[in-house]
């Protein structure tokens, strides 16, 4: 979660280095995500939530990849705190009912991927380092 951090502090960020860690950051999440189905009877709306957000995701990155002839994966600030909070999920579910970590990690992910789309659409250039909606 800090590579970017120490990448950019450090001078050594890449057009390459943001493509593999945001590559890096899908596998991270199926392979959490994998998990979690496996060991967690999860409900039926979270399985709702993960959909759509998927189905906005995918959208998002083929109007990326029509647009920018590339993988066009955002690192805003509200994908960041997604991230995190898959990272820290089974923590958290230890810690809270499954009904609310599920429903922060769902309208966070759900927020984040739809500004990720609203970017992706509105953007006239690729920066996968906008930091979010209002600081185009």
């Amino acid at each position: 979660m800090l590579d970017g951090f120490i990448a950019r502090n450090l001078k050594l960020q890449s057009n390459f280095g943001a493509k593999l860690d945001s590559i890096a950051d899908l596998i991270f999440a199926m392979a959490i995500f994998i998990v979690i189905t496996i060991n967690i009877n999860l409900p039926i709306w979270i399985w709702v939530c993960v959909i759509l957000v998927a189905v906005i995701r995918i959208v998002s990155y083929c109007i990326g990849f029509y647009k920018y002839h590339t993988f066009s994966s955002l690192h805003t600030y509200l994908n960041k705190i997604t991230g995190a909070l898959i990272f820290m999920f089974p923590l958290l579910y230890v810690i809270f009912s499954i009904e609310f970590i599920g429903a922060i990690i769902c309208v966070v992910a759900f927020v984040s991927s739809f500004e990720e789309l609203l970017l992706t659409v509105k953007s006239k250039e690729l920066n996968r380092d906008i930091k979010g909606v209002f600081c185009l």
